[in-house]
């Protein structure tokens, strides 16, 4: 207690605070000089989800795929008629003559179940020739996601007179879960920190630990964002991170990120951004609607020497098309249909691409793909205060005091398939 060794933020004699030495250590009133802090960019791309008290900690999400989908994945699909009822033939390779299947689960291997169903059509007297089954068949979901014409139109769903117990298929219904979890930091000071420094301590300390409470609830947001994405490329030739090694600049670069928002065009994903239209302004120019990304200032550098297909330079810095429309937080150029979010706190995989180079991101969030969970009713970030001067059994003088902050925070990729990310080495 009263020989309790204080492992806070103490004032000493002035010149050894644990704060730092004070340059003066009579009253001088003036106020410190703030620097500068970076704001949020991360959080300001997911959506928002709030789970209701008393439910426990784990929330909950669940979502229909559509139909004419492959992960549309189910055993409800086309029945074909056995001889006495309709069966599902998902999932299980074999072949299928006449309507009737022939599994290999149900006989040696795949060339006895072809021998079965050649002997089957022998038998009733046709020359149909059996069709394999593979494995990889799924007919709950029709054509699923097939663009190939020829099997499109093979598995369009064609009627005849008086059929039945045909062209069915199934729906998928998935769920997704994740947790709360709190997170928080505190700090302590002594009176003597307040009363001889020559700046409002207080203040300072209640600012600093505001900055970080956005920091580390931003860097959650952005570990979590770089982990959900299911659209995953690299620059160069490299096929993986560990063998990632150039640098997102030229006109390849240019062609992987028309790659990229191609992807995300075919994966449904909505544009973040609209038109901007050419303005009235001197040398302003129209930008097309897209997606958004955000990369860091290592990456940003790159991607300004990015030429398009015609050896021209690519980049259009922000102010070329700022005046004439809305731009977002930390917005700062475009390429092609791409437009570019600067994040001075990106993060890199350090060491892991080819030859120990650091390998950074460049991160595509779409709208409703990805979304932070809070709890509903509490505030977005709790903040806690006790000023020196009330003593009770744990500061029996009232010397200390005390500035914290907390948060509920969890994340839940909604639509991974909207969300991409670009791995790529920076100069």
């Amino acid at each position: 207690m009263a020989g309790e060794n204080f492992n806070g933020s103490v004032y000493g004699n002035g010149t050894n605070s644990t704060s730092g030495a004070n340059t003066q250590t009579h009253h001088h009133d003036r106020m410190g000089i703030k620097a500068a802090i970076e704001e949020n960019r991360f959080s300001q791309m997911a959506s928002r989800r709030n789970m209701p008290k008393r439910y426990g900690k784990t929330y909950k999400v669940s979502k229909w795929l559509h139909i004419l989908d492959d992960d549309n994945v189910n055993d409800q699909g086309n029945l074909v008629w056995d001889g006495s009822s309709y069966i599902a033939v998902v999932g299980e390779p074999g072949y299928k003559v006449l309507n009737k299947v022939f599994l290999d689960k149900d006989y040696a291997d795949h060339a006895a179940a072809l021998t079965a169903a050649t002997a089957y059509a022998t038998l009733r007297g046709s020359t149909d020739v059996p069709v394999a089954i593979t494995a990889s068949e799924n007919t709950g979901n029709a054509y699923g996601s097939s663009r190939d014409i020829g099997y499109v139109t093979d598995k369009m769903p064609a009627l005849a007179e008086g059929a039945t117990g045909v062209n069915r298929i199934g729906v998928t219904k998935v769920t997704v879960e994740t947790s709360l979890k709190r997170f928080g930091n505190y700090l302590e000071y002594s009176d003597e920190v307040e009363l001889f420094s020559e700046e409002p301590t207080q203040i300072h300390y209640k600012e600093e630990l505001g900055y970080m409470a956005g920091q580390v609830q931003d860097d959650l947001t952005q570990i979590d964002m770089i982990n959900a994405a299911g659209v995953v490329a690299y620059t160069g030739t490299a096929t993986s991170r560990a063998t990632v090694a150039d640098v997102m600049t030229g006109v390849g670069a240019f062609n992987l990120l028309r790659k990229v928002t191609k992807q995300l065009f075919v994966n449904k994903a909505k544009k973040t951004t609209s038109v901007i239209g050419s303005s009235t302004k001197i040398s302003t120019t129209p930008i097309a609607a897209g997606w958004s990304a955000i990369c860091g200032s290592d990456v940003k550098y790159d991607l300004e020497t990015v030429v398009d297909t015609a050896g021209d330079i690519a980049w259009i810095p922000v102010h070329k098309y700022a005046t004439a429309g809305n731009v977002m937080q930390g917005e700062v150029g475009a390429i092609h249909d791409t437009r570019f979010i600067e994040a001075e706190r990106m993060m890199n995989f350090s060491g892991a691409g080819a030859g120990g180079v650091d390998v950074h991101n460049i991160l595509y969030i779409t709208p409703e793909s990805f979304a932070t969970v809070g709890l509903q009713g509490n505030n977005k970030i709790t903040f806690k205060s006790k000023a020196p001067g009330k003593a009770d059994s744990t500061d029996v003088y009232g010397l200390r005091g005390f500035f914290s902050y907390n948060f509920f925070y969890a994340s839940i990729s909604l639509q991974p398939e909207k969300i991409a990310r670009i791995e790529c080495a920076a100069s």
